[in-house]
């Protein structure tokens, strides 16, 4: 497989045979590239629950349960990225309550298991028709999030 966001080739061995996510599941991300400790996405917690509002081809947008604000870390120079190609614009503060997920490998599907999704963080509620990986979607926060149906406790 190749990675769809950046084209390179990649590969993937996971075989999507659980159920597939549809328009208005409620859903849990979590996950990413580095170490629990270190994923800054994450903002100390556990995961976010959400709501599956939107998917069109490989792109699909969640609502959270709340707003959330990230600060980059000092480390991270200019901060987080906007939008996921072109021009490099870039904010120290990611803000907003909903996430753009794009899958990161060539013929994934919208069913679990899944993971390696690419997430932006947006203020106001994305439109799917623009260019899914422009700046007006929002800031990349994570390049390796996982996507599963939420389960609340009983």
């Amino acid at each position: 497989m190749a990675c769809l966001t950046h084209g390179k080739p990649g590969r993937s061995t996971l075989k999507q045979t659980g159920r597939p996510f549809q328009i208005g599941d409620r859903v849990w991300l979590n996950g990413g590239y580095d170490p629990p400790e270190r994923r800054i996405w994450l903002g100390g917690r556990a995961g976010y629950a959400g709501t599956l509002l939107d998917i069109q081809g490989d792109h699909a947008v969640v609502e959270l349960d709340e707003e959330i604000a990230l600060t980059a870390p000092d480390a991270w120079g200019e901060g987080f990225k906007l939008g996921i190609l072109g021009d490099a614009q870039f904010v120290r503060v990611a803000s907003g309550r909903w996430m753009v997920l794009t899958h990161g490998w060539v013929n994934q599907e919208w069913r679990e298991p899944i993971g390696r999704l690419h997430v932006q963080l947006s203020a106001q509620r994305p439109d799917l028709t623009l260019n899914p990986q422009s700046e007006e979607l929002g800031a990349w926060i994570e390049g390796h999030a996982t996507m599963s149906h939420f389960v609340a406790d009983a």
